[in-house]
């Protein structure tokens, strides 16, 4: 027997929402869609992705396995071709981010406002916590400045990201 005379669930959501019988069949389609699309970049190989390097980058990063090309980037050193208006990755030497807290500060705090424009950023240090704990490193910046500033740019929203140095 049939249930004739009761509601189903389904003709209970579709007046309850206000949703016809193709609207539902939209909104379903859109959902598979979806889920087709993340399952096409899930399917990506390292192979697949081009990595833009700025062209001022004096020592690039080997990235291997990803293909990899030179181009003009705004801010940052690296990102990913068809998302560059997603992803910016700045690349600093220990030296360099020595440079960055003292000297060149007001240059690199407005790097560091383009680079948290950007929803993911990351500022790519060439040093362990212990090398930078360590100091040793010459001029007036102190370790306490160096850690401060990257704990002051963790805090305002710039993933820091410590990768050793630049063979790692």
């Amino acid at each position: 027997m049939g249930n004739y005379g009761q509601t189903s669930k389904t003709s209970y959501l579709l007046k309850s929402d206000g949703m016809n019988k193709p609207q539902i069949v939209a909104e379903l389609q859109a959902k598979i869609d979806s889920h087709s699309a993340r399952a096409k970049v899930s399917c990506l190989k390292p192979g697949d992705v081009l990595a833009i390097v700025d062209s001022r980058e004096q020592t690039p990063l080997d990235l291997a396995p990803l293909r990899t090309t030179p181009g003009t980037l705004d801010t940052g050193d690296y990102s990913i071709s068809g998302l560059e208006h997603v992803v910016r990755i700045e690349r600093k030497s220990l030296g360099d981010l020595v440079a960055c807290v003292g000297r060149e500060r007001e240059r690199f705090e407005r790097e560091v406002m383009r680079l948290i424009a950007y929803p993911v950023r990351v500022l790519l240090i060439e040093s362990t916590w212990q090398e930078i704990e360590l100091g040793g490193w010459r001029g007036d910046v102190t370790t306490n400045q160096v850690i401060g500033s990257l704990l002051g740019w963790i805090a305002s929203g710039l993933q820091v990201d410590l990768c050793g140095d630049h063979r790692r």
